[in-house]
């Protein structure tokens, strides 16, 4: 029977364009090679030149035949430089795949969905609808928003450095007094809340003025983000915010930011204030121990994954540990991987308890690391598991950095993680261990402060006068009275303990570290007295070949080549000969030694510098807890004593009133 027109079998030209499901979204829809085609070339003409290398690079082979994907993808690129657009799409996307609670039309396993361009499409818009107020003219209207229009799609070829430092993110949102309930925040969320919008800082050129919006309305006193993050950009502005609620504030912005020198680490070490990477990395090389590989946050190329490809990373023979720091929407974690188990764990500070998930961008960073690890020869037969460990748990906004260090240094010294952590302590060690000289002056000026030693002499305590017991309102004022004073008492006792229990634990754990660099230091010293004899050997056998070429030269004569001793001389001082040359070489180590030492050294007496401060706060919380005891104990017996002349009195009183009569 022969087929119509329309059922027809189609050539094979025909059967290119074919129907097939979209990869990304999983839904059937017509997908034509003659489709896609078109917008990968847009995409090439544009001003990102994103060639299809460079394409798959970015966003991988799935996206090539995703029609939705390649659409919004061309839109988004007339509105934003390639740089932008990347990171919008990085948080986008980290936001999906973090999500607790993912929309049912949107996959949260896949790599990159149509539904991540369409979110940072949305961001961009509300941005220019913040930046372009409304006027009472439509013209005006109209001409803002083609200026707005344009300052997105004629930006220059080669962007400025100025860029707008990435804000605060939900997971900073957090309550600042009490714990953290379950409710309060998905640590696994890493990406912006433009509700939860606090201040607007940015990276300027000297001299360079930018004028900025912030939300005028009050809010709590927040921390200014270190300005080493890498990644940084500019917070959405939601559709709840209304333009009444938004002021314009013109200021220098760089003075505000601390500097990547050794000051500007100092001052991110003052209290509320977020640690810069520059503070991480110069404590780090202070505390570090061998037989650890430190590596820089920025090692594993969070924000830009095709770059890590051309990463090398050699570990050492003696190095059985890899630490990599992580910084990741302003909040510091850590991963230490164990290269004898293959077991990679992360700690993170603000992780809740009921999660045991590593955040989907960490633990695609800490893959990445342990992949290019697996080159090696040695370490090809491991097989890597990422697990998220338990570690204390800050309970602010701002201390994450503080916590990071203190759990690498517990790591290195082979010590469990602590319960819990004293920031306040930490900071001060950790700034006495950077030079600063203030906190010996405020440690020995703290001991000259003391609290009442009295609680209880305002108050009446052995009296019987009736005057003192004049009715139940008194007695409850009183005893009101009593009870908060003698709780400050308790509570002032407790604080001073769990502090001077602190103070003794970074004292200890500092100590230890002063020991590792002393040790060091001797190791590093036999190591030049025997290299120094070696090259007194050396020196000597040269004088001694110098020596024997004079007299093979006195054995020289016409036929000189052919002297049979003179034959063997020089065959029994070749060996003499060849040691004499290693000199230099020996030389070579010996200056590397001396500089090995050097920077030991330092290390040794910025670790003494810290641990001076923290002995003598040591011993003065010693004594406040012991002085504070006391006045417990004391007030607890006059408390005592009260009540009892209380009583007493009161006894004495409805004595005399049985007496009077009725």
């Amino acid at each position: 029977m022969a087929r119509s027109q329309d059922d027809a079998q189609p050539s094979d030209s025909e059967l290119e364009p074919h129907t097939s499901a979209d990869p990304l979204d999983g839904t059937t829809i017509s997908i034509k090679k003659t489709q896609c085609g078109p917008k990968l070339q847009q995409l090439r003409d544009s001003a990102w030149q994103l060639d299809e290398a460079t394409f798959i690079n970015y966003f991988g082979e799935e996206s090539l035949v995703s029609y939705p994907f390649l659409e919004l993808l061309v839109k988004l690129s007339n509105n934003a430089p390639l740089s932008e657009a990347l990171r919008l799409l990085e948080d986008n996307r980290e936001l999906r795949l973090s999500s607790k609670e993912p929309r049912a039309d949107v996959s949260s396993k896949k790599s990159w969905q149509p539904h991540d361009v369409s979110q940072a499409l949305e961001i961009l818009e509300s941005r220019r609808q913040v930046s372009s107020p409304q006027s009472s003219s439509a013209t005006s209207n109209k001409r803002k928003r083609d200026q707005a229009e344009e300052d997105y799609t004629a930006y220059p070829e080669a962007p400025l450095e100025a860029r707008p430092a990435r804000t605060l993110s939900p997971e900073r949102e957090i309550t600042k007094a009490g714990s953290t309930q379950d409710g309060d925040l998905d640590i696994s969320d890493m990406g912006f809340n433009s509700t939860m919008l606090e201040s607007t800082t940015m990276s300027l050129d000297d001299a360079t003025r930018e004028t900025i919006t912030i939300i005028a309305s009050p809010a709590p006193e927040m921390p200014t983000p270190p300005p080493t993050h890498r990644r940084s950009s500019l917070s959405s502005i939601g559709d709840s915010l209304s333009h009444s609620a938004l002021a314009t504030l013109n200021t220098d912005i760089r003075s505000s930011m601390p500097t990547t020198d050794k000051a500007g680490a100092l001052s991110s070490l003052t209290e509320k204030a977020w640690l810069s990477a520059t503070c991480v990395d110069l404590l780090l090389n202070i505390f570090k121990t061998e037989g650890f590989k430190i590596l820089d946050h920025a090692f594993v190329c969070i924000e830009n994954p095709q770059h890590f490809d051309n990463k090398q990373l050699r570990v050492k023979d003696d190095e059985s540990v890899v630490i990599q720091s992580l910084l990741v929407s302003d909040h510091w974690t850590v991963a230490f991987i164990d290269l004898k188990t293959g077991i990679v764990h992360h700690l993170d500070s603000l992780r809740m308890e009921a999660s045991s998930m590593i955040p989907a961008v960490r633990q695609a960073a800490l893959e990445r690391l342990t992949k290019l690890l697996s080159r090696d020869k040695h370490l090809r037969h491991l097989k890597w598991t990422f697990v998220a460990k338990e570690c204390p748990k800050q309970d602010n906004t701002y201390d994450c950095g503080v916590y990071m260090l203190v759990s690498i240094l517990h790591h290195m010294a082979g010590l469990p993680q602590p319960q819990s952590i004293n920031a306040g302590v930490w900071r001060r060690a950790f700034r006495a261990t950077l030079g600063d000289n203030a906190v010996n002056e405020n440690t020995a000026a703290s001991s000259h402060h003391h609290l009442n030693a009295k609680i209880f002499d305002a108050i009446p305590v052995g009296k019987t006068d009736a005057r003192y017991v004049l009715g139940a309102d008194y007695c409850s004022r009183t005893h009101a009275a009593i009870d908060e004073q003698f709780t400050q008492l308790q509570q002032a006792f407790q604080h001073a303990r769990e502090t001077f229990q602190h103070t003794r634990a970074t004292h200890s754990l500092i100590s230890r570290f002063v020991e590792n660099a002393e040790q060091a230091l001797r190791k590093l010293g036999r190591s030049k007295s025997m290299n120094n004899q070696t090259l007194e050997f050396h020196r000597d056998m040269r004088l001694r070949v110098e020596e024997w070429k004079k007299k093979l030269e006195s054995y020289a004569d016409s036929d000189s080549d052919s002297h049979p001793l003179t034959n063997k001389l020089e065959d029994e001082t070749r060996p003499y000969f060849k040691q004499s040359e290693a000199i230099g070489r020996i030389t070579s180590t010996l200056t590397t030694l001396e500089q090995d030492e050097q920077k030991t050294r330092y290390r040794r007496d910025s670790l003494l510098a810290a641990r001076t401060p923290m002995e003598a706060e040591r011993d003065v919380r010693a004594s406040e807890t012991t002085r504070l005891e006391e006045e417990v104990k004391s007030a607890s017996a006059e408390l005592k004593a009260f009540y009892k002349a209380q009583i007493l009195a009161c006894q004495t009183r409805l004595q005399s009133l049985q007496k009077v009569p009725l």
